[in-house]
């Protein structure tokens, strides 16, 4: 139970790594823990900002990209986060913590 009342004053944990890894999944066993916990992901704000785009040529948001249509569709993603990235080094960070 102690590591339970821990968890609580965990104010954010960052896991960077590559695509298809299980990082949503290990958050969800982190929520199964703790009903407090919420995902945030900062790809989240950039895939909204190109739902426009992903759904006139596939007819899917980003977030509902099938695999494939993903894979097709990620460069145009890596181009505007370098884009946002160049402007402003934390232009992520402050996105997803406002």
């Amino acid at each position: 139970m102690q590591k339970l009342n821990n968890m609580n004053k965990i104010k954010f944990i960052g896991i960077g790594v590559n695509r298809q890894t299980g990082k949503d999944t290990l958050c969800q066993l982190f929520k199964e823990l703790n009903s407090k916990i919420e995902r945030v992901a900062l790809a989240d704000t950039l895939k909204n900002m190109l739902d426009p785009i992903s759904t006139q040529l596939y007819g899917h948001t980003t977030l509902n990209l099938p695999l494939k249509e993903k894979e097709e569709f990620r460069p145009m993603m890596l181009a505007l986060g370098k884009i946002a990235r160049e402007r402003d080094i934390d232009y992520w960070c402050k996105r997803l913590y406002n």
